[in-house]
């Protein structure tokens, strides 16, 4: 439980706009909690969002992002350093599905995350920048 609250704060902080040469911070839209080995499981999608639109479930594991494998990763570092970034720049996500043996990937954009979006996932559409 602690760690799920850890990451609900660290999702919302980090989602929100930074000023950094006038550049917004963002993310895929995919609410995810640790797991032991340092592998993010997602545990909810926010509705319109880049990891939504390209097939991300809740209950998938994400295994790399970038080509950078996350077992041995602490969750702050998974999540500082490669998961959420400026707005409009790409991520390609690597991840495994429940009861399938192969991997997928996919390149997703990070977008600008609407506050409303994390208090009430799947209401709000994410708004591009």
């Amino acid at each position: 439980m602690r760690f799920f609250i850890l990451s609900c704060l660290i999702f919302i902080f980090l989602s929100l706009p930074v000023s950094a040469a006038d550049k917004e911070f963002g993310g895929i839209g995919a609410q995810v909690v640790p797991t032991a080995t340092g592998e993010i499981v997602v545990l909810q999608l926010v509705d319109g969002s880049p990891a939504a639109q390209k097939g991300l479930l809740p209950g998938d594991l994400i295994v790399s992002i970038n080509g950078k494998p996350l077992k041995g990763l602490d969750f702050n570092t998974v999540t500082r350093d490669y998961l959420w970034g400026f707005v409009g720049e790409s991520v390609e996500v690597t991840w495994l599905r429940p009861g399938e043996v192969d991997k997928r990937s996919a390149d997703l954009v990070r977008v600008k995350i609407d506050a409303e979006s994390l208090r009430h996932p799947g209401v709000k559409m994410l708004k591009p920048e």
